[in-house]
């Protein structure tokens, strides 16, 4: 028997879980059989087809396979597992129409030398059910072991947890040098492999935004979208406003959307916006009255659904988009059956700019728990999972060279037995902040402690702790979210080294949800353009989470992939601000009246797109169709030395060559409203992109006023003027502009340096002069120099 078998051989689940689980495993393994198989081979799940990768709005009648690496499932770094640290746990989740019959999980772990050579063992659970012990043995001689292990599917439920700890003999666990080097660490290319059939599912509006995006599912949402043949802007908008809805609801994990206009409906879960004149092929609908939504089987495709948003007209479809993205119809559960009509509108304050739901407030200090949940900001171990407050934080926050976000920072923690190592770590973005010892009761607190109270005695005894910590400002990140995290770790005492071992378990942890962090004393203020600032945040559209101040250009008559990428760039902005963004506004062809207020996303290829033409003289670089570039302009050389120019000639762009852009540029209706240019050298390029706000990798490497995808790769540049939104103080803004400005900080020290030249030589003229004045003077008279009389007396 092998250790993996044996292993299952000690575990048996308890006859509770069993009878249960087997029961209603057994009835929907029965109704899910496909034909030719046998629920026997349905349960083993050895002819089981499995398709390479399924997008997850496209519903399959046959079993199938979903590999998911722990990166996926959230954990993108390497995680050290030591041991009595408390254990690793990776969540994941199973989708409501679907049903596990196959758990196949394979662990790659690297080892440190040491442990390769004790008796170590890697305890493996699932939902808190153990599942296997396994030996920590090397693989050859690689200081790595990789290890498979099937996992009975009756203890998954809608939420799981794997859990992973480290043990081995006690008696090398009470040396603290010999545990530090004993570890091994959990590789995010470790698999999961799901064998899952499907579960039909209800066309039910309470189960919204399920089926069309299932939160249990950590894959990117790919949708479809089914518009009517010749698309208006106000039915754009709407189109809009629901694909920024679904990309709110995807959230980190990115989504991408397809239309349609008119013909077939995709074989796939779709979204479909019609009015009574246009129809839904198709589909039978009774007479349209009002907004509503519906959702119906597809005609077609077995086991999709069509979510339906309806009108007479273009105006009672938005607005039916607007009351589902805004929760008026109450929460999504709250709704029922397979049609609502929508009632009246209701009446919308204003957005603020920077109030977006997934930004942190920067207008006054926020308190931890409305972060993070309170109850997981407390543990029980001697090295507990660090606690990690996630910072989505709007990309135009300015810090001055001094600046510093203070914490004002509650903890407490079970006392060591005597002053040693244990201490609570901070840092902020990996970079190390602040530690402070975990010390005895009694012991007085360090200086820079503000407070401090014990309470209980024992095991249960709890030092309150209070501290105020100051956060360099140059620690912010510029990606989309900073992370400050906490981490408590004890130390065993060198005169008693087991007594770690001992009381493990024992040692209570937690950070106060009252403590708070307070960004509001930092300015925004930022240079644009800046294309990492969109292709992270949407920034500077996402300034108003509804995109009030946002209208998108696009040609008289956009197709698919013009609207498709319209589409994406909407769920992007959704995903940033966690909000729809219903005050959009859609314009098409070159009707630029009313828009100096907002700023403006062009699409379209140079050939479709009139604007490209319009505001050549503004672009940051030349869109040229010919196949060599233009002679060398000596007037553009000379333009780009002048303040807020880029040191050169604007780079050319030769369209022939094929790809695609992202331009960003001030707009040429209102100085301070930007434009963000979305094109490619044809129709069949433009898509790609999408990809340089939704791809991770390539989100990285966009920055700068131009970002082009090209067949020898990606490349981005600053061209073009610098301009800024925001204010700041004076001298902070003149130090700003001085460092952006290379030529400009050389002619000001070169005008210094003469202007100090000429009062120095004034100065020194004029000490000369008084010089030669003493030196021509005719000497005193003698006579004038004797001393008067006494008088007589």
């Amino acid at each position: 028997m092998t250790a993996r078998s044996a292993s299952f051989a000690r575990y048996k689940p308890s006859a509770a879980t069993c009878s249960m689980a087997s029961a209603s495993a057994l009835v929907l393994l029965l109704s899910i059989a496909p034909p030719g198989l046998t629920p026997a081979q349905a349960q083993t799940g050895r002819v089981l087809a499995a398709p390479a990768r399924v997008a997850p709005a496209t519903p399959l009648t046959a079993p199938h396979a979903v590999v998911l690496t722990l990166g996926q499932l959230g954990q993108t770094e390497p995680r050290r597992l030591l041991p009595l640290d408390g254990g690793h746990t990776v969540p994941f989740s199973v989708r409501a129409d679907e049903v596990v019959t196959r758990l196949v999980l394979r662990l790659d772990l690297g080892l440190s030398s040491e442990l390769a050579l004790q008796r170590a063992q890697l305890l493996v659970s699932v939902n808190d059910e153990p599942v296997a012990e396994l030996p920590v043995e090397r693989d050859g001689n690689l200081a790595r072991m990789s290890r498979e292990i099937e996992i009975d599917p009756r203890l998954l439920s809608d939420h799981n947890r794997i859990g992973l700890a480290l043990t081995m003999p006690r008696e090398r666990l009470c040396n603290r040098l010999d545990r530090d080097r004993l570890w091994a660490e959990l590789q995010p290319e470790s698999l999961l492999t799901m064998t899952v059939a499907p579960l039909p599912v209800a066309a039910d509006l309470a189960l919204l935004p399920a089926p069309f995006f299932d939160a249990r599912d950590n894959r990117r949402l790919d949708l479809a979208m089914v518009l009517p043949e010749q698309p208006g802007p106000r039915l754009l908008q709407a189109a809009g406003v629901m694909a920024s809805w679904f990309g709110a609801q995807a959230s980190y994990r990115g989504a991408t959307f397809h239309s349609q206009l008119g013909g077939a409906l995709p074989a796939s879960h779709a979204v479909v916006l019609a009015t009574s004149q246009t129809g839904v092929p198709g589909v039978s609908l009774p007479p349209i009255d009002g907004p509503t939504l519906s959702v119906v089987e597809h005609p077609a495709q077995p086991g999709a659904k069509l979510l339906l948003v309806l009108g007479r007209d273009a105006d009672e479809l938005k607005w039916a988009a607007d009351a589902l993205s805004l929760g008026q119809l109450g929460r999504p559960g709250d709704l029922k059956g397979e049609r609502v009509r929508v009632g009246p509108p209701h009446a919308l304050a204003p957005r603020k700019p920077y109030d977006a739901p997934r930004w942190l407030p920067t207008d006054r200090p926020v308190r931890f728990d409305e972060i993070e949940a309170a109850t997981r900001l407390t543990a029980v171990g001697p090295h507990p999972t660090p606690f990690n407050l996630a910072l989505r934080l709007p990309p135009d926050l300015h810090f001055a060279r001094q600046a510093n976000v203070p914490v004002d920072l509650r903890w407490h923690h079970t006392p060591p037995p005597q002053a040693d190592r244990s201490a609570l770590h901070l840092a902020f973005n990996g970079a190390p902040v602040r530690s402070y010892a975990l010390e005895p009761t009694g012991r007085l607190a360090l200086p820079d402690g503000i407070g401090r109270r014990s309470s209980g005695a024992g095991i249960d005894a709890l030092e309150q702790r209070h501290s105020r910590v100051a956060i360099p400002g140059g620690l912010v990140s510029r990606q989309p979210e900073s992370h400050l995290t906490m981490r408590f770790d004890y130390d065993a005492p060198v005169d008693d080294p087991c007594a770690a071992t001992q009381a493990s378990g024992q040692q209570r942890t937690g950070v106060d949800g009252g403590s708070t962090i307070d960004f509001s004393g930092v300015p925004h203020f930022i240079g644009l353009p800046d294309l990492a600032a969109f292709a992270n945040s949407a920034f500077p559209f996402s300034r108003l989470a509804d995109l009030a101040g946002t209208a998108v250009m696009l040609p008289d008559a956009p197709d698919t992939t013009e609207i498709d990428v319209y589409l994406d760039l909407m769920g992007h902005a959704g995903r940033s601000t966690g909000l729809a963004g219903v005050a959009v506004q859609v314009v098409q062809g070159l009707d630029t009246q009313g828009l100096q207020d907002r700023d403006l996303v062009v699409i379209g290829t140079p050939a479709r797109q009139p604007l490209l033409r319009q505001w050549a003289d503004h672009l940051p670089m030349h869109l040229d169709t010919r196949s060599e570039p233009p002679p060398p302009d000596l007037w553009r050389r000379l333009i780009g030395l002048l303040p807020g120019q880029d040191n050169g000639p604007l780079p050319t762009w030769r369209t022939a060559a094929g790809g695609a852009a992202l331009l960003g540029f001030e707009s040429p209706l209102a100085s301070g409203r930007s434009v963000v240019v979305l094109t490619g050298s044809d129709s069949s390029l433009l898509r790609s992109v999408s990809s340089l706000f939704i791809e991770p990798a390539l989100i990285a490497r966009t920055h700068g006023s131009a970002t082009l995808i090209e067949a020898d790769g990606l490349r981005s540049l600053h061209a073009g003027a610098t301009y800024h939104t925001g204010s700041v103080g004076l001298f902070d803004r003149l130090r700003y502009t001085l460092a952006q400005q290379p030529v400009l900080l050389a002619l000001l020290s070169l005008l210094l340096a003469v202007v100090l030249a000429l009062l120095s030589a004034s100065m020194l003229r004029r000490l000369a002069a008084r010089r030669l004045a003493s030196a021509d003077a005719p000497p005193p008279d003698p006579t004038l120099m004797r001393p008067a009389p006494e008088p007589r007396p």
